[in-house]
């Protein structure tokens, strides 16, 4: 489908996070040699390789981990308030 004049692109949440990426990336691209950067990914890349799965499964122990121990921050917080006023 063609753009026509006065048509309207509605901005979507993909597009939002894409911009955000680009705008969190940028200033590294800027600091950092580009030889550099591809060196890093590049021994990122090696380290992960094959190890999809096993990700994949830590990222969902993450996930449970973390849905037990988010509601449990307050009283933490509040715990060590307490301990504040104690110590």
């Amino acid at each position: 489908e063609s753009i026509a004049a006065g048509d309207v692109i509605r901005e979507s949440e993909v597009s939002i996070e894409v911009e955000k990426v680009l705008n969190d990336v940028y200033p590294l691209l800027r600091t950092v040699r580009p030889a550099d950067i591809n060196y890093t990914l590049t021994a990122l890349a090696t380290a992960l390789e094959g190890r999809g799965e096993q990700i994949g499964n830590n990222l969902v122990v993450l996930e449970d981990y973390l849905a037990r121990t988010n509601p449990k921050i307050p009283l933490l917080v509040d715990d060590l308030e307490k301990l504040s006023d104690v110590s």
